[in-house]
């Protein structure tokens, strides 16, 4: 009954790739119920399921599949605001970041406070202080800054919540993460945020929404 449950979630349009990835969660507890002289042949089961599915998000979507958290979106378009107002020696305030990222102040002062302390960009306090980013700056990617926010578990944590998930010790979707990370990483890191804003500032891409 498994078998055939996921024969039909394999063959459903890719539209239905929620429908997919939760038939995949709920599998690991499903199979647990069931006596031990039928597990291989499910696992042989689940491993061409998940297969469908990584080959799905790897071909169609690659690494953008991702999805940052919101206070990550807010955090990233704030630092690449914040190194294209330092680049015409201006500092900003939390009030002005907000409103030229279209995020909450109150929420993206809390971020920026963060990036502070962890040294990714400056503040200076006064009436012409605000926030800046300069040559001790310079370094940082995208993926410094996922780190400081988001933590390291997007680049470090086992996809299916197991505590000890490595290449000696795999989860079923450990080799298939594992190269989709590295795409992840390399394209987190291909560009400093300085770089990123030097983009934005020539309009090569853009920071704001279009409408």
């Amino acid at each position: 009954m498994i078998q055939k449950t996921f024969c039909i979630l394999a063959q459903t349009p890719t539209t239905g790739i929620l429908k997919k990835t939760f038939g995949l969660i709920c599998f690991l507890k499903l199979v647990d119920k069931q006596p031990r002289c039928c597990r291989p042949s499910l696992y042989v089961s689940f491993i061409t399921y998940t297969s469908t599915i990584f080959t799905y998000l790897y071909k169609s979507y690659s690494i953008l599949f991702i999805m940052f958290s919101k206070a990550c979106q807010y955090g990233i378009k704030s630092v690449i605001y914040i190194w294209k107002q330092s680049q015409v020696g201006k500092k900003v305030g939390a009030k002005e970041i907000a409103a030229h990222v279209d995020a909450p102040e109150p929420f993206t002062a809390k971020i920026l406070q963060e990036l502070v302390r962890k040294k990714m960009i400056g503040s200076q306090k006064g009436p012409t202080g605000g926030f800046f980013a300069g040559d001790e700056h310079a370094s940082f990617t995208l993926k410094d800054l996922v780190e400081v926010i988001d933590g390291e578990e997007l680049f470090t944590g086992c996809s299916l919540g197991l505590k000890k998930c490595s290449e000696i010790n795999p989860c079923p979707l450990h080799h298939q993460v594992m190269r989709l990370r590295r795409d992840m990483v390399e394209m987190l890191t291909e560009k400093s945020l300085k770089e990123l804003a030097e983009e934005v500032e020539s309009g090569a891409t853009v920071l704001s929404r279009i409408d």
